[in-house]
């Protein structure tokens, strides 16, 4: 896919994203969901309060400083996905914001946004999409989509075990940053990631089982139970942070350099310098 595609592309799955969370987060079950998480998590004191303190003080400035550091390092080694990286993030927190303030009309069911989770999936999934060609090299390619699901999944977990949000309000801004991460995907000649097989059989079968299970265990009145709705709540938002994981390495897969380029052109630093030591 060409770069005006992928933008096209990235925009079709925010909106089907969005509309498809929108249309559960109006059912019961999502609101009984958030409602036992919120009524029942955030007034806890102890280790709970810590965690809502370490959140609310360091994530955001933790985030940031991650933010920075990659893009410095990238910024040395390719300015363009650099660029591409630093937009995303920015994109993905304006549109995540604006929804959250009414610029944007929020789908129903989805308001407020979590923010917290638009600047931990921007910076996750952009830095998997725009970095994965050449920056951050002493990263193996096939850790990158688990660190990249790690960053944006815990801080979606921690956001939902706090009461903060519930699961909708954790799912749209994770939609958005799926979104703008396939509109700032890097081609990659000769190396095409191998993340996406086990993501989407991950992602795709776990919330499908969670999906099911969920179903059924509120049908039975487990809506009551705090630890069935905590655990219930984590584990969706890791199965759909393993879903935004595979359609970015899939968009990544079928993507390729512009045409009239060489494939050493748009391969990382590293490989490009053992293709010149073997030509040699």
């Amino acid at each position: 896919m060409t770069r005006p595609v992928r933008i096209v592309v990235g925009l079709l799955v925010t909106t089907l994203w969005l509309s498809a969370v929108s249309r559960l987060a109006t059912t019961p079950a999502w609101a009984d969901l958030g409602h036992v998480l919120v009524q029942d998590v955030r007034p806890r004191p102890g280790v709970w309060r810590l965690v809502r303190g370490t959140l609310h003080h360091l994530a955001l400035p933790a985030l940031g400083l991650v933010a920075t550091l990659l893009a410095g390092v990238a910024w040395r080694r390719d300015r363009r996905a650099a660029l591409l990286f630093v937009a995303g993030v920015v994109a993905t927190n304006v549109v995540v914001q604006a929804m959250k303030r009414g610029p944007l009309p929020a789908p129903e069911g989805l308001n407020p946004l979590s923010g917290h989770v638009g600047v931990a999936a921007g910076i996750g999934l952009c830095w998997f999409a725009a970095l994965s060609g050449g920056p951050g090299s002493a990263l193996p390619r096939a850790a990158r989509g688990p660190v990249a699901a790690v960053v944006s999944g815990g801080v979606a977990v921690g956001v939902l075990l706090t009461g903060w949000h519930d699961v909708p309000e954790v799912l749209g801004p994770l939609g958005v940053a799926t979104g703008t991460a396939i509109a700032v995907a890097q081609p990659v000649a000769g190396h095409r990631p191998r993340v996406f097989g086990w993501t989407a059989v991950l992602g795709a079968g776990a919330l499908a089982a969670l999906l099911v299970t969920w179903s059924a265990s509120w049908g039975a009145g487990a809506s009551d139970d705090p630890l069935a709705a905590g655990v219930l709540s984590a584990a969706l938002a890791l199965a759909g942070t393993a879903c935004a994981v595979a359609l970015v390495a899939l968009c990544e897969r079928t993507s390729r350099p512009p045409a009239g380029t060489t494939a050493a052109a748009h391969s990382p630093p590293d490989v490009r310098v053992s293709q010149r030591q073997s030509l040699g």
